[in-house]
């Protein structure tokens, strides 16, 4: 299992908790607490969108040939071949 997925199971066990709690504490709970905790989760929100953000990607198709001189190259030169391919791509592009 991911680290991604143990965080995902673990908080969705403590909110089923915090949850089934509820009843029996309502009055313990100050409305600043809640809107502490409603920021709290707002942050993980806006964390968790940003991240989405940044793994849209797209595919590209190239041949067996292509991808197997590009890897050799990425690899002899210790970089990864979606960050060369994208730097090398936008470097010729210009407009």
């Amino acid at each position: 299992m991911t680290k991604w997925k143990e965080l995902q199971n673990e908080l969705s066990e403590k909110i089923k908790t915090i949850e089934e709690s509820l009843p029996n504490s309502l009055a313990e709970f100050s409305l600043e607490q809640i809107k502490l905790v409603k920021g709290q989760l707002e942050t993980i929100e806006e964390k968790i969108k940003e991240s989405q953000k940044a793994k849209r990607v797209k595919t590209i198709t190239i041949s067996q040939e292509a991808h197997a001189k590009i890897k050799k190259y990425c690899v002899k030169n210790d970089l990864k071949i979606n960050e060369w391919v994208e730097e090398t791509l936008l470097e010729i592009i210009t407009d």
